[in-house]
């Protein structure tokens, strides 16, 4: 919808600019006050509305098209300031694929795991070495529907969904996610002990008030974990208990509203499909080569690959809107000039209808100046009307643009928006209306008397 209304806007702004501006050029002064008749002059005032209406059109229509990437431009610089809930600085990344094939069992597997998450964290240049089923702003890992203590299955709870992730013991710190409540995860949440999970905050809010989360029990269907051994499941409901509550990490991009989520440990539900984080020492691209020698170490048949600082995915992240907000400032800043040019054509073209009043003025003592802030106030008269329907317009529209990109802000924070798309469209209108006007004062006032 966002993009129909902006190719509208741009057509609109093409149309509206460039037939006006096109015809106009073709346009002698002395010629086109030669050819007025009094038939003419009968359907002037009938022409003289339709060239304001089309000014009235364009300059709403540009004013609309400023504010909207003006939203998107602020929302954009939101989101670059905004906190994701980990620490992206010094932290490098790599997909970690592991054919389960090879292994025989859940326990093998997570042996595997270890292994290489030993080597890894014992390797110079890196402090810390975690693993995760998906990494932050890529992804949810499983998106699972849950059961919460006391909730009925009929209740709107009862058909909610979180993300579950799998994760190592150092995921939390090695990413600098704020540990709230509780503990994290351990060596001994393995196989065979009780299925234990870490949920965020936002998870956390989900429970009845006045219910610890930490000790009670999130039910789970057992086929929505299905395991790397492809075991058959019974589709009976797991129990885990949550030990631990963290803040919220951002899984989808950053524009993305937070998402309740939970976090299990790879000993207790291994992945074949692993990402791996490790906070190095020093600049994370110096240390590319060694995280993969590191891996190599551990496995030499282990595939490690797209490596790459976690910084890297951060830009990746806001890339889709970076392109969308060049796009749309593109559009307004041509949309603003075409305004300008069609204004130019239409301004211009009703003065050489009027050039005997022009050439009357100056004979009766009538300076350029005169004249020019004359053809000004005429030009500027129904852009400003225009600017005034499209900044009814615009609140509205704002509105709409705030609730898509889930940006909430009140009406006093619009205003320095309007105003400022109100200033731009002004200048570009009243350059435009000045250049037309002062090529009308330069008329000789005698050509003109005799132009009839």
């Amino acid at each position: 919808m966002l993009t129909f209304s902006y190719l509208l806007a741009l057509c609109s702004s093409a149309v509206f600019g460039l037939l006006p501006a096109l015809h106009v050029t073709r346009i002698d002064l002395g010629a086109a006050a030669k050819d007025m008749s009094a038939a003419s002059r009968g359907g002037s005032k009938g022409t003289a509305r339709l060239r304001g209406l089309v000014i009235v059109g364009e300059a709403a229509l540009c004013l609309l098209l400023l504010c909207s990437a003006g939203v998107l431009l602020r929302n954009f610089l939101t989101m670059q300031q905004k906190d994701p809930g980990f620490r992206a600085e010094g932290v490098l990344t790599a997909k970690l694929p592991v054919f389960r094939t090879r292994f025989h069992s859940d326990g093998a597997l997570s042996e595997y795991l270890d292994r290489i998450l030993q080597q890894v964290g014992s390797t110079p240049g890196m402090r810390l070495a975690a693993l995760t089923s998906a990494l932050p702003l890529e992804g949810r890992g499983r998106q699972v529907p849950y059961e919460l203590p006391g909730s009925s299955p009929t209740s709107a709870r009862a058909h909610e969904t979180s993300f579950f992730k799998v994760i190592s013991d150092d995921y939390f710190e090695t990413l600098g996610i704020r540990m709230l409540r509780g503990r994290k995860l351990q060596p001994s949440d393995r196989e065979g002990a009780p299925l234990t999970v870490v949920i965020n905050e936002r998870l956390s809010k989900k429970w009845p008030k006045g219910v610890d989360p930490i000790g009670s029990a999130v039910l789970i269907e057992e086929g929505q974990l299905q395991t790397a051994s492809s075991r058959p499941t019974s589709g009976r409901k797991l129990a885990w208990r949550v030990i631990g509550i963290v803040g919220n990490e951002q899984v989808d991009e950053l524009g993305a509203a937070e998402s309740p989520g939970m976090y299990a440990s790879y000993r207790q539900r291994p992945e074949s499909d692993m990402r791996l984080v490790a906070r190095t020492v020093g600049q994370p691209e110096r240390q590319t080569g060694t995280l993969r020698q590191a891996v190599l170490a551990a496995d030499s048949k282990q595939l490690i690959t797209d490596i790459k600082p976690m910084e890297a995915v951060r830009t990746g992240s806001l890339a889709p809107y970076r392109l969308r907000l060049g796009l749309v400032w593109m559009f307004a800043a041509l949309a603003a000039g075409l305004s300008g040019l069609g204004i130019y054509g239409v301004v211009a073209f009703s003065l050489a209808q009027r050039i005997q009043e022009i050439g009357v003025r100056m004979a009766l003592g009538g300076t350029p100046t005169q004249v020019v802030l004359l053809s000004m106030v005429a030009g500027m008269r129904p852009t400003l009307i225009g600017i005034g329907a499209g900044t009814l317009l615009a609140v509205p529209l704002i509105r709409m643009l705030e609730e898509a990109l889930t940006e909430a802000r009140g009406l006093l924070a619009d205003i320095p928006l309007v105003l400022a798309a109100i200033a731009v469209l002004t200048v570009a209108a009243g350059c435009a209306s000045f250049l037309a006007a002062r090529r009308a004062a330069t008329v000789d006032p005698a050509v003109a008397l005799r132009s009839e």
